[in-house]
């Protein structure tokens, strides 16, 4: 049986410098060129050997511990961005997961920029990814907070879409900059004609002016079987998936 680690385990870890980011590459689906990225969090210890994110994360999801960890990327992230700049290459814009607990954390936004602005980094440069689930229950709390994160130029992604009971009303009325959709939606492969139809629906209402939409673990057969709803706009590709965030073309790196 793999062992579990506890929350302690985890701070010592971050203490330590054991947590690293990796980056899963996002690419722009009708040209494969890399857009942005997101950051993930990989323990590894100084022996060499890694510990499974699933085997650290689930504790520090129980109780707002999970902050402490969200933060310490976010640093870890404008760091590495500033370093990129430092050296003259141009940054790319890097999503960051936060917990639902971010919802009731005060000034939020505020203690965001204020980290980024330390790294001499354009907010833009920062995007903030709340998976789905995270807004059961907690509608009103998620648009202040998306507003906030608005006003002081930050993007909001949501993450695995589609992997509850999806509410569009949720997405009409947060604006996020960027849907990711959950490959729970893609069992079939897009082979299945209903399952199509239900993405169509989806990439058509978030096919809005500026709109994004990433497909969470896109498969070869969704390209092989196009969506219908094509676009207007001739640089999105047919169905309106604009970005593709997959392991499918590369794993993700330091």
């Amino acid at each position: 049986m793999r062992r579990q680690y506890l929350t302690g385990d985890v701070l010592t870890a971050m203490e330590r410098r054991e947590i690293m980011v990796y980056y899963q590459p996002k690419y722009v689906a009708t040209t494969n060129r890399l857009k942005s990225a997101e950051a993930l969090a990989r323990w590894v210890r100084k022996d060499g050997s890694v510990v499974l994110p699933e085997l650290f994360l689930a504790s520090m999801e129980q109780s707002d511990a999970i902050t402490l960890l969200d933060w310490y990327m976010v640093e870890e992230v404008c760091a590495f961005l500033e370093r990129l700049k430092a050296e003259g290459i141009r940054p790319r814009p890097v999503s960051v997961n936060f917990s639902r607990w971010h919802l009731h954390e005060e000034d939020m936004a505020q203690r965001l920029a204020d980290i980024v602005d330390s790294h001499r980094l354009e907010h833009s440069l920062i995007v903030v990814e709340i998976t789905e689930s995270a807004m059961i229950n907690e509608e009103d709390r998620m648009r202040e907070m998306v507003a906030e994160l608005h006003g002081h130029g930050f993007e909001f992604s949501i993450d695995d879409f589609g992997s509850v009971l999806s509410s569009l009303s949720m997405v009409a009325d947060t604006l996020p900059d960027e849907i990711k959709i959950d490959r729970s939606l893609l069992r079939k492969n897009c082979e299945d004609e209903r399952e199509r139809i239900i993405l169509e629906s989806i990439f058509l209402f978030a096919n809005r002016p500026a709109g994004r939409l990433p497909i969470h673990g896109l498969l070869h057969e969704c390209r092989r079987y196009p969506l219908r709803a094509a676009p207007t706009r001739p640089t999105a590709l047919r169905g309106g998936c604009l970005f593709m965030d997959s392991a499918y073309i590369h794993a993700p790196t330091q």
